[in-house]
């Protein structure tokens, strides 16, 4: 693509280091894979909705690839809700709640911490996805896209990107002003809460302040981080585990 050609310039495939064959080789065997996962999984939950769904996603991310990236914040809003989606795809796998950890992803967590990580997922990865479009906008210019950045201008997608990072410290005010945190936690999730509440507010500055595509590459970065760190607090905080 002419985009990654401009964005990318060492991409194995813009180079011609790997052909487009092998390339579509690999996704298809990846596909059949996955599919043979989940068909294993309905077949022992007896949850058989569970292979049918999965080849639906990967004709959605196709469609994802192929138009909806290049709209303004369609493909951006589709990829976030597909990740805010995993803990509840997990958590139902399971039907019933003893012994969850045996076959699911998530432990025995409430559908209150459920939803705290799925907003928490929601919300970085959707600044994720358009502190990328940022980073990306020559490229994406060059090759007739109308990502948000281009269509609404570089501030305008700024801005969105901080409030969005900034709504998660709010996020995490609101579960303890209204005691949607397990009561007496531990010094090592107070510690890990007010990690993520400092790492964000600190991200929603940089975001202020960045103006070049090397701002925004570390910015990128640095999100990615925040949301390895901020799931696995919620998880800990929500899970079985007393630390």
């Amino acid at each position: 693509r002419l985009a990654d050609r401009i964005n990318i310039h060492n991409r194995p495939l813009v180079h011609h280091r790997i052909s487009r064959g092998k390339v579509i080789f690999t996704l298809i065997g990846i596909g059949l894979v996955g599919w043979l996962q989940a068909l294993w999984i309905g077949w022992v939950l007896n949850k058989m909705e569970f292979a049918i769904l999965f080849p639906i996603i990967p004709v959605l991310l196709y469609l994802y690839n192929r138009y909806l990236k290049h709209l303004p914040l369609v493909g951006n809003v589709l990829i976030a809700i597909f990740c805010a989606a995993v803990p509840w795809l997990a958590w139902l796998a399971v039907p019933n709640p003893v012994g969850r950890w045996e076959l699911a992803i998530l432990p025995d967590i409430s559908v209150t911490g459920l939803s705290l990580l799925s907003g928490f997922v929601f919300l970085s990865i959707l600044s994720l996805e358009i502190t990328k479009d940022l980073k990306d906008r020559a490229g994406d210019l060059a090759a007739g896209s109308r990502t948000f950045p281009i269509v609404s201008g570089s501030g305008a997608a700024k801005n969105l990107i901080i409030l969005l990072l900034s709504m998660i410290p709010v996020l995490q005010a609101a579960g303890f002003r209204f005691s949607y945190y397990p009561p007496n936690p531990s010094i090592a999730i107070l510690i890990l809460h007010g990690i993520i509440v400092a790492m964000f507010i600190w991200l929603s500055v940089e975001s202020w302040m960045a103006k070049r595509k090397k701002d925004y590459q570390k910015l990128d970065n640095w999100i990615k981080w925040g949301l390895l760190i901020g799931s696995v607090d919620l998880i800990l905080t929500f899970g079985p585990w007393n630390f």
